[in-house]
C-alpha cells in the first residue's frame, strides 16, 4: 500500500497535459501579433530551446522580427554574463 501511495503521488500527465494545451493556445495566439518582435534566447538556457525563437517568427505576423541569439546566459539571463549585453541591446531596438 505504501509503495502504491508513493508511485502515484508522483502522477505528471495532469500537469504534462495543461503544459501542452497552454503551448498550443500560444501557438495560435502568435498569429495575431503585428507589432515588432525582439527574441532573446540562449544556449545555456535549459529551459527554452534556442529553436523557439524561429517558432515565433514563423507564427507572428509582424513586419520587423530580430532575434539575439546568446550562447551562456541561463533561463534568467539578465542575471547571466550576457545582462549588459542584452541592456545594450534592449535600448537600441527600442530607439
Amino acid at each position: 500500500r505504501y509503495l502504491a501511495e508513493q508511485y502515484w503521488k508522483w502522477n505528471y500527465m495532469s500537469p504534462a497535459a495543461e503544459l501542452l494545451k497552454i503551448q498550443k493556445l500560444c501557438l495560435k495566439k502568435l498569429k495575431k501579433v503585428t507589432g515588432d518582435v525582439f527574441t532573446i534566447v540562449s544556449h545555456g538556457d535549459q529551459a527554452i530551446p534556442v529553436e523557439v525563437a524561429d517558432i515565433i517568427e514563423m507564427n507572428v505576423r509582424s513586419a520587423k522580427c530580430e532575434k539575439l541569439i546568446l550562447t551562456e546566459s541561463p533561463h534568467v539571463m539578465t542575471q547571466g554574463p550576457d545582462k549588459k549585453l542584452i541592456a545594450d541591446k534592449l535600448i537600441d531596438w527600442f530607439r
